[in-house]
């Protein structure tokens, strides 16, 4: 009869569990390292083109129009655009080469632009229309300031596009909201299952691995790295990176 530690193979199996374990624990450090050095020192506005509809569709009986401040506009619209600082630096208005300019390509003109939200709530970005496009005067953005724009536009744009010349910033446009982790109002884990699925799953896995590395048969060096990686996985590295999944998505936040 044959014990399991002295199985044929049965050494291999262990040093592989406890190889797989060291592997994990490695991967999620380098994982957790390279997202922290993609935000750190970076300067970045993202835009986010929330709506872009018209305001009578044009099933709608033709008896119906929009009027702003007693002159009509033909074929009304209006555009929602977010835009936020996702950096960690702040944009100066210095840094400024022109104007940020909301333009709507194959649109007429816009009608009139008012700033719906902004964080912080003092924000105070000075907006204007001006043929297609809306101007936003330079000014201090700090990291995670978020500016929300609405334009009513005659014609319904085929294209909506932030532009500007910032020293040293890109502008960058996001096809939808970052992934939420949870399902609270901002993206956070909104109950116990949620916070058992992404703190409690990712923790036991990683101890079952870490514990068959340690019952076997596997070199010492490797079950102190299965063991070490276990807790840098389960207390350190899965907690941040979820946490920064739910500030990223904080961000957004309107």
């Amino acid at each position: 009869m044959w014990s399991g530690g002295d199985a044929p193979g049965g050494s291999d199996v262990s040093d592989a569990t406890a190889v797989i374990s060291a592997i994990i624990g490695a991967a999620a450090l380098l994982v957790a390292y390279l997202t922290y050095l993609r935000q750190r020192n970076k300067t970045g506005l993202e835009y986010l083109v929330v709506g872009n509809t018209r305001v009578v569709p044009r099933a709608t009986p033709t008896d119906l129009e929009v009027t702003y401040k007693g002159s009509v506009v033909p074929d009304a619209s209006v555009v929602v655009v977010r835009i936020v600082n996702t950096g960690d630096k702040a944009i100066l208005p210095e840094d400024f080469r022109s104007p940020l300019a909301i333009k709507l390509h194959g649109a007429n003109r816009v009608v009139s632009a008012l700033t719906t939200k902004t964080r912080p709530v003092d924000l105070g970005p000075a907006v204007s229309a001006e043929e297609n496009c809306c101007l936003i005067q330079p000014l201090l953005i700090n990291p995670t300031d978020m500016i929300q724009v609405q334009l009513l536009a005659s014609g319904l744009a085929a294209n909506v596009a932030l532009e500007g010349r910032i020293a040293n910033v890109g502008i960058k446009r996001r096809s939808d909201l970052p992934y939420p982790p949870g399902t609270g109002p901002e993206g956070e884990l909104a109950n116990g299952f949620e916070k058992f699925m992404w703190y409690g799953m990712p923790a036991i896995f990683a101890a079952l691995l870490a514990w068959l590395a340690v019952t076997s048969s596997a070199n010492i060096i490797l079950e102190i790295a299965a063991v070490a990686g276990f807790f840098l996985f389960a207390f350190v590295i899965n907690p941040w990176y979820t946490q920064f999944l739910i500030r990223r998505r904080r961000m957004w936040a309107p």
